[in-house]
């Protein structure tokens, strides 16, 4: 199922640039692919590049990279038709430098009771392409005197349910979208 969806409309033939609401994250590794439906009343008009000799000679595909359907259900690969045929259609990306690790990160209350709910607080950090920072992401580590648990508990509230007496808690915070994490201070109960 698609991951983010647009749409389109264009009163004449060319190409045209349909910008996602919001944007979508792709890593190394992922499968990333742009799925276009276009309806214009039974013809349709798409670019296509393959190889003509004299003059696009150079224009290449591989199996895999282009597919047409007529109805959206049955798919054939568009090599079929011609090896050098691709459809003509460009994804633009930005590059993302995620943001750094908050500078602090508080839990409070000091000194919780057994029935005190656990709040992680994050502050700082900063993104180097001059995004905002729009949040931060919380797990908490415990130790009952057997040694640190693995992070885990996602959140920026740890329930007083989750917690016994005598256990010790900590906090680590990430920005938003960022995967280097800084940890916060020990509360013991």
């Amino acid at each position: 199922s698609p991951v983010a969806t647009a749409t389109g409309s264009f009163p004449y033939a060319g190409y045209h640039t349909v910008q996602l609401p919001t944007p979508v994250s792709v890593v190394a590794g992922d499968t990333f692919s742009v799925s276009i439906y276009i309806v214009n009343g039974g013809s349709a008009p798409l670019a296509v590049e393959f190889a003509v000799p004299g003059w696009a000679s150079a224009a290449t595909a591989s199996p895999g990279q282009s597919y047409y359907s007529s109805n959206g259900s049955v798919w054939w690969d568009l090599t079929t038709l011609d090896p050098t045929a691709n459809f003509c259609i460009k994804a633009f990306a930005d590059d993302n430098t995620p943001p750094s690790a908050p500078t602090e990160v508080r839990v409070m209350p000091t000194s919780p009771l057994t029935t005190d709910i656990i709040i992680a607080s994050a502050t700082g950090g900063s993104d180097p392409d001059g995004d905002s920072i729009v949040g931060y992401r919380y797990q908490w580590s415990s130790n009952s005197g057997a040694g640190w648990s693995a992070w885990g508990n996602e959140g920026q509230t740890l329930p007083a349910a989750s917690t016994s007496k005598g256990q010790q808690w900590k906090a680590r915070a990430a920005a938003s979208m960022a995967p280097p994490m800084a940890t916060g201070s020990n509360r013991q109960r």
